[in-house]
């Protein structure tokens, strides 16, 4: 009995070390010593730079048009996301008899499941703060006293989702996701904006907090969960989708030998997966990592921030981007054809249609964060909305430019392979 009385935290312990391992062994494939070395640490001094710089002064593209735009991507991550338990299978089985035990282990993923999804909203909030500081003078004890207002309304929508999902039709959640992203953005201008202005007390956010826990405390005796079999299934597709994120479609995570390291098999909880998602990551990895690729397309991305940061007009800006594209479009068409007989790729056991996509996703790595260099037209200009109206056909010129030649490319492919 005394083991029983103690087997939900033991038991939530071992699962989240095992997750731990696993997650570290996912991230290793993709994140290595040179990625890090290059990308990661640099990129990171880059950050805190910049916000450094940020908190002495406002950067000079931002206009105080843009302000609005935190207060709807802070609502937008409060709204979304659902409680995830950790619950397996087996817990229906050996802890659910025990009511205490299992509420524990239930709360215990959902602690750790708020903490996690708060992530992102916690970013934002960190780097919202110089923003709000320069436009509306708010000091950094009001802003945190705001941020932990906000996380605690995060946890409150995150356990009335977790509730309302098993209720709902998917539909209706989604109109109810609307409603409450409308809510609090609400709540922002009337309650947290005065706050910040000096207009108001600390008061009017405490109610409402008040009242938010009071509506959870009523949602949860009014929606309980009666089927704990489609929880625990809704925990298993969540596993798969996170395996699919790191690894396409293809592979599991497996123990093997007497020291019991994790490998990749073929398999995870009996479902079929497609290997050859795993041989299109090592095939687009093989030619992203090429040196002489980033160092041509490299002076393609410096001639455009120089064009972009002149005073030229907006169609020439145009124009030039559009040509741009077609010119790196052909570039990697040629690179492709020059790589076409590398053993390295012929070793790989690929169809068409997987060489076809492996192509495109090139493609796109190089073409779409080109796209996003017309940004460096919106600073400045009176006529900013036609820059971000151009963004989206921008993106689609590189994707029709993407799927074309990533087509044509893979058909000389596999004509060389045969």
């Amino acid at each position: 009995m005394r083991a029983i009385l103690g087997i939900s935290a033991w038991l939530f312990k071992r699962r989240l070390q095992g997750r731990w391992r696993v997650g570290k062994e996912l991230l290793m494939l993709t994140l290595d010593f040179w990625v890090a070395l290059y990308i990661v640490v640099p990129a990171l001094i880059l950050i805190g730079c910049t916000y450094s710089e940020w908190l002495q002064a406002l950067p000079n593209w931002y206009r105080t048009d843009f302000h609005g735009m935190w207060a709807a991507l802070i609502a937008l991550l409060v709204t979304r996301g659902i409680l995830r338990t950790y619950l397996d299978r087996s817990d229906l089985v050996l802890i659910y008899p025990y009511r205490q035990q299992f509420r524990k282990l239930m709360a215990y993923g959902q602690i750790l499941s708020t903490f996690l999804k708060s992530v992102p909203l916690l970013l934002a909030l960190f780097f919202a703060y110089p923003f709000f500081y320069h436009v509306q003078s708010v000091n950094i004890h009001a802003w945190l006293l705001i941020a932990f207002g906000i996380l605690i309304f995060k946890a409150i929508v995150l356990q009335i989702n977790w509730h309302l999902v098993q209720h709902l039709g998917r539909w209706f959640f989604r109109l109810y996701s609307v409603g409450m992203f409308v809510v609090l953005l609400w709540g922002w201008y009337r309650i947290i904006e005065p706050y910040m202005l000096g207009n108001s007390t600390i008061i009017s956010l405490v109610f409402a907090l008040v009242i938010a826990i009071a509506l959870t405390a009523l949602i949860n005796c009014k929606f309980k969960v009666c089927d704990w079999d489609a929880v625990v299934a809704e925990e298993e597709n969540q596993d798969i989708d996170k395996m699919r994120l790191f690894l396409g479609n293809a592979a599991q995570v497996e123990k093997q030998g007497r020291s019991k390291q994790i490998h990749i098999g073929k398999g995870r909880m009996g479902i079929a997966f497609r290997p050859s998602r795993v041989f299109t990551y090592f095939f687009v990895k093989y030619f992203i990592r090429k040196k002489q690729l980033w160092q041509d397309f490299g002076q393609f991305y410096a001639l455009a921030v120089v064009v972009l940061l002149q005073n030229v007009p907006f169609g020439a800006k145009s124009v030039f981007m559009i040509a741009v594209l077609l010119g790196m479009g052909g570039m990697l068409q040629l690179y492709w054809k020059e790589h076409s007989q590398d053993l390295f790729l012929r070793m790989l056991p690929m169809q068409w249609n997987d060489i076809q996509q492996s192509i495109k996703i090139s493609f796109y790595i190089i073409l779409w964060p080109f796209c996003l260099l017309f940004l460096l037209v919106l600073p400045g200009n009176t006529v900013w909305w036609q820059g971000l109206a151009f963004l989206p056909g921008l993106f689609l010129i590189a994707g029709l430019i993407s799927n074309y030649l990533s087509l044509k490319v893979s058909v000389l492919f596999n004509y060389h392979e045969e």
